[in-house]
């Protein structure tokens, strides 16, 4: 149980992290080299971009304004990373009811155990999703960087990606420890119906 409830935590901590990393603006962020000064930091979300000057501690933000208008970078991240929030938040509320550490289904831990490996099985998708999504824009990122050294905006890569990708993998994770032991108590329970104990404490005869 100690282990099942470990890792429906580290599940919501996961979807907690997708939700912060999808509305944080700092996907990408200029970069500089370590001997030129920086006046302006320009950085860019899957909604709007920002301009910010350090010497006046002023930050300007514009939004996106057309959705279809965007590259197909921030419109293919938008789609996944809206599809993983609402798969993990599929997950979390139905495995409430699968976890050993609640009273919901009681009466039938079979069917307990498979709601809980569904959940696991949605937030396994969530956290793949979410991977395969971060590790594609951190590739065209550090791509675009190393394609043109006299570009003045060269973007690197910012924390909300990196943020993006640690949650997801603790969903994906938290997913796969959730089907492992739906699963590993689902056997044990069946073997258990196979071989019932006796309850009679004495002999049979003919």
């Amino acid at each position: 149980m100690a282990v099942q409830l470990f890792s429906y935590i580290l599940s919501i901590i996961g979807l907690c992290g997708l939700i912060l990393a999808t509305i944080s603006n700092e996907w990408k962020i200029t970069g500089h080299d370590n001997d030129e000064t920086v006046y302006q930091v320009k950085y860019e979300g899957l909604w709007m971009k920002c301009h910010a000057d350090p010497t006046i501690h002023n930050t300007k933000c514009i939004s996106y304004i057309s959705i279809f208008h965007q590259l197909v970078e921030i419109q293919a991240s938008r789609a996944v990373m809206l599809i993983s929030i609402v798969l993990s938040t599929m997950a979390a509320l139905g495995t409430i009811s699968g976890l050993r550490c609640t009273r919901f289904l009681d009466g039938n831990e079979a069917v307990k155990n498979k709601v809980s490996f569904i959940g696991g099985i949605l937030f396994m998708l969530s956290g793949l999703l979410a991977v395969a999504i971060t590790v594609w824009i951190m590739y065209r990122i550090v791509e675009d960087f190393n394609e043109d050294d006299k570009r003045e905006d060269r973007y690197v890569i910012g924390r909300a990606l990196y943020g993006a990708l640690a949650a997801a993998l603790l969903s994906l994770i938290g997913g796969t420890l959730l089907c492992v032991c739906s699963i590993t108590h689902l056997r044990s329970h069946k073997k258990i119906s196979k071989h019932p104990i006796s309850n009679s404490s004495g002999k049979d005869y003919v």
